[in-house]
């Protein structure tokens, strides 16, 4: 495996206990990292958490997916970080996809709104599908209109995720090619 140090320059410089970040690159797409996040993201470290994703920028990195398996926790200072990360990169062509959420994370997400903002995805493979340089899968199947199974509400997806019905409140999930699963 790849150090950090080896992918960017300077990048272990500092370190905190409870947040630990591992890259890795995607050679299948351009400009584009893997973040593997393990621990905690709260208000304790969020600003080592926003020095890491500033290096991340420096060194060219303009497509971000965070791996988000070993994240048990995320404060709203920590959603925080990741929305002004996302904003900051999609002001220069950039976007950012997450993947591997834990229940309780991608809930968090969904009760914050945030899964309406941010870009999430079943897994690794998905992520770099959607982060693709040519036309990418999001871009061939969204927007789509799908109907809650459970209460038959017609509602429109704009991307791959997990939405909460407004109606009946069940969690729907919408695959990259526009399949509806609760």
């Amino acid at each position: 495996m790849t150090s950090n140090e080896n992918i960017i320059p300077g990048f272990d410089d500092s370190y905190d206990k409870n947040l630990s970040v591992t890259l890795s690159t995607v050679d299948a797409v351009d400009h584009c990292i893997s973040v593997h996040i393990k621990g905690s993201l709260d208000n304790y470290n969020s600003v080592f958490f926003q020095e890491k994703l500033e290096k991340i920028v420096a060194a060219g990195y303009l497509k971000v997916i965070f791996r988000c398996s070993a994240l048990d926790y995320v404060s709203s200072t920590g959603i925080g970080v990741f929305a002004t990360f996302f904003s900051k990169l999609k002001d220069i062509g950039g976007n950012i996809v997450f993947t591997d959420l834990q229940p309780k994370v991608e809930e968090l997400f969904q009760l914050l709104g945030f899964s309406h903002f941010f870009h999430i995805v079943a897994n690794y493979d998905d992520g770099v599908k959607s982060l693709g340089d040519k036309t990418t899968l999001i871009e061939s199947v969204f927007p789509k209109s799908i109907t809650c199974p459970i209460c038959n509400v017609h509602l429109k997806a704009k991307y791959a995720g997990k939405f909460r019905c407004p109606s009946c409140k069940a969690i729907i999930s919408v695959d990259g090619n526009g399949t509806v699963s609760l």
